[in-house]
């Protein structure tokens, strides 16, 4: 049998373990590597949404801050001329409103609050978040929905 396109029979490989172990660590290599791009991709778009809100923050400031210190000047002026220092009260409000908008659009605001988030996660843990609903909780919501529409009727 020594055709123009045939094979040697010793050059014929029969499929073994070893080449069914190199599929398997294969197929483990490619499979990690889908979850890791999977995650750099949700990490990307986390980080997109997060300037996003951040450019809208921006961008809502310039209109917060020249209106608030209208209203803060309006206000002195108003309790200067009255005489009644109950006019000067909103300056307090919008000051605070101001500082933090400030401090959230240019300061460290986002850090903190990744911070502090660390510290409760790592204080309570798996108590934040409810236990799974289980299937006999279905069922008896089921059965209780359907005797309160009997009841209904």
């Amino acid at each position: 049998m020594g055709g123009l396109y045939s094979r040697p029979q010793s050059t014929v490989v029969a499929p073994t373990q070893a080449t069914s172990h190199s599929y398997e660590e294969l197929l483990f290599k490619l499979e990690q590597q889908r979850v890791e791009r999977e995650i750099a991709l949700i990490q990307a778009i986390e980080e997109r949404k997060a300037a996003l809100r951040l450019a809208e923050a921006r961008e809502a400031l310039k209109w917060s801050i020249p209106t608030g210190l209208l209203t803060i000047a309006l206000s002195v002026a108003s309790a200067y001329k009255h005489k009644n220092l109950l006019h000067f009260s909103p300056t307090f409000p919008i000051a605070g409103y101001l500082g933090y908008a400030v401090n959230n659009c240019y300061g460290k605001n986002r850090e903190v609050v990744l911070n502090e988030a660390e510290k409760i996660y790592t204080e309570c843990g798996p108590q934040l978040v409810p236990e799974p609903i289980s299937t006999d909780e279905v069922h008896e919501r089921i059965t209780q929905m359907h005797e309160d529409t009997k009841s209904h009727f």
